[in-house]
């Protein structure tokens, strides 16, 4: 299995600092602009903007992944081409997880547990691969204990303890998170030995299925009532491409019995079981979503969207089997942060022993010994010894004899940096798997931060001495494009929000009325909250802090309308934007494994762990130290 080198890393780096400087303006591009200071013309000549406008809506949903007709677009299709010769995966070798399976002697997927329940579908995809991918890693490293940078909510954490058999401790500034993640596990803990009899006599789902449900819950929440935007259903209609016609082919019937029905509507008594929390009942967001496989049901459940977390909550039907689940107690750590210091009120050893009044109900994994999750609340810097979070306070001189596993799933902006650092520093770290986000939040060294943060002390890009050398710099803008789900975007087969369109309308009306040309203010997600264009202009002056102005519904509707005609250029030059982005996270990444490999780490790989469809952010840092 192919191992990254020094020179490689650099060859690639050094063809990026070559081929990116002239794309960056177009990198960053803001859409909010777009009217105001006549984006279209500067951005597209001749050649291109005759060849954008040329596209059908099925083709400029595929542009972001360059798949275009090379004798009807030419100059497109040479873009698409360049984007993927520098690419991650034409740069240097990217592994897969069936090369990591190859390496561990031939295991494949049987181990993972196929759960469905207490997550979306997104983040079920992502916990079981990045938990198989660690415990491979853990059984090559021996008798290790697992540091969860980023904790969030525990899902990691939780199903790494619970089927892996792996000491787990998450670390996360926000107690909100702790707190969630302890009542999640649980939870999970209560009902763990359902799950895993369920998950044993179901088949597991392939990547397209999981695609299917994560695209069609992420239509839903995109749909917008009847009554909205009535005015605008010209554009709205040709906005949406058939997903089946779309370039990916995630067609429901396609014939595959493994593809997922996900238009079921609630049919079924299923509310009045009992099994479903009654705070459920009457909720307007249930939905049931029925995964068919080749031997039967692969998951009948009912999905509960939760608005807050933005995620669906998969919950198993009710059965008579069910009423004989017992409750398991599970005693927590109590965590609190007092600046850099962690108080403990009981150690995650404590945890594991005797803390489960009802141990003798519950049927732990047979392959595993039954170990424990502590989600804690601290802020992770230079002085954190990871060792001391499985210690009881105490120094015994144990801790220096710990071997760590770090990982991160999508640690956000420097978050991802701080773990690379502390693999690299800390010398109880030996192995760390980590899958980063968020780009758009890092700070970087020779490129000005429009909206630099007030507690950043430290930059996190470049992070390579070889990039440092060359003061290179990729922007904010370029950053956040970085960021975009580009093969989602095509799988879901629509064009840009029509928010984008709204907010470029609205630059107009301020620059007319205020004779402001740029604002470094957001307006979030007041689109979602309006019927009308004139009620968002109203709203979002207000969010901007500007000074309220008589501005008639006509006279707003008027601005739209002038606009109207020129919104296909709008969209056209989006999608043609987003073609860039694997060039700019290809960027980012290298500079993270360049920097490894600088500091003397010997075994430095890049994995695709997830289908991008489902996981946007899908290549994970996998490092060990030798």
């Amino acid at each position: 299995m192919a191992t990254l080198t020094l020179k490689t890393v650099e060859g690639a780096l050094n063809t990026l600092v070559q081929f990116l400087p002239p794309l960056l303006p177009i990198c960053h591009l803001q859409f909010v602009d777009f009217f105001v200071k006549d984006s279209w013309k500067l951005y597209a000549n001749d050649a291109l903007a005759k060849e954008l406008l040329n596209l059908t809506d099925e083709e400029l949903g595929c542009l972001p992944i360059g798949k275009v007709d090379g004798n009807k677009y030419p100059v497109l299709h040479h873009w698409g081409q360049l984007v993927q010769e520098h690419s991650i995966q034409h740069l240097l070798p990217l592994l897969t997880i069936d090369d990591l399976r190859v390496s561990d002697g031939g295991t494949d997927s049987s181990d993972s547990l196929h759960i469905n329940q207490f997550m979306s579908a997104k983040k079920c995809h992502e916990v079981e691969v990045m938990s198989e991918v660690i415990a491979l890693l853990a059984r090559k490293l021996g008798q290790c204990k697992v540091i969860d940078l980023g904790s969030g909510k525990g899902y990691l954490g939780s199903y790494l303890t619970l089927h892996y058999g792996l000491d787990v401790v998450g670390l996360d500034v926000n107690d909100i998170n702790t707190s969630s993640a302890l009542k999640r596990n649980a939870k999970l803990r209560k009902h763990w030995h359902h799950l895993q009899r369920v998950g044993n006599e179901t088949e597991e789902p392939v990547t397209d299925v999981i695609a299917s449900v994560v695209l069609e819950q992420r239509r839903r929440r995109r749909t917008k009532p009847i009554h909205q935007h009535q005015h605008m259903n010209s554009v709205n209609d040709s906005n949406t491409v058939d997903i089946s016609t779309s370039c990916f082919n995630v067609n429901p019937n396609s014939g595959n019995e493994n593809v997922a029905n996900v238009t079921r509507n609630l049919s079924r008594a299923t509310l009045d079981s009992g099994y479903l929390d009654n705070s459920l009942n009457g909720s307007p967001s249930l939905n049931s979503l029925s995964l068919a496989g080749e031997k039967g049901s692969l998951l009948n459940a009912v999905s509960v969207l939760d608005e807050k977390d933005d995620i669906a909550i998969i919950i198993p039907l009710a059965n008579e089997e069910n009423e004989h689940l017992k409750p398991v107690s599970c005693a927590a750590a109590v965590c609190s942060s007092k600046g850099n210091e962690l108080e403990t009120k009981q150690s995650v050893h404590d945890i594991t022993e005797g803390s489960c009044s009802d141990a003798e109900s519950y049927e732990r994994p047979q392959q595993h010994q039954f170990t424990g999750f502590s989600p804690v609340t601290t802020y992770v810097n230079d002085d954190t010894h990871l060792a001391e979070m499985f210690s009881s306070g105490q120094t015994t001189g144990e801790e220096t004899d710990l071997q760590l596993l770090l990982c991160g799933l999508h640690t956000c902006g420097s978050l991802a940096v701080c773990s690379l650092k502390k693999f690299v520093t800390d010398p109880s770290v030996k192995v760390l798997c980590n899958v980063g986000c968020c780009y758009h939040l890092l700070e970087e060294e020779f490129t000005a931060n429009p909206f630099p943060h007030p507690e950043a002390t430290r930059f996190s890009f470049p992070m390579s001495n070889y990039l440092h050398a060359k003061r290179f710099g990729i922007g904010r803008n370029a950053r956040l494009l970085a960021s975009q789900p580009v093969e989602r975007l095509v799988a879901e087969g629509e064009l840009p929000s029509l928010s984008l369109f709204y907010r470029a309308v609205l630059q107009v009306i301020v620059k007319d009325k205020y004779n402001i040309d740029s604002l470094n203010r957001f307006v979030g997600r007041i689109f979602n909250k309006c019927s009308s264009f004139s009620e968002y202009v109203r709203k979002c002056l207000k969010k901007l802090q500007l000074q309220p102005i008589h501005i008639t519904d006509e006279e707003c509707m008027a601005y739209l309308k002038s606009h109207e005609p020129y919104k296909p250029r709008l969209d056209a030059l989006y999608q043609y934007r987003v073609m860039f982005s694997p060039v700019i996270e290809a960027a980012l990444l290298l500079d993270r494994a360049c920097y490894l490999l600088e500091q003397g780490v010997k075994s430095v790989k890049l994995v695709r762990l997830f289908d991008p469809r489902i996981s946007p952010r899908c290549i994970a840092v996998v490092a060990a130290k030798k």
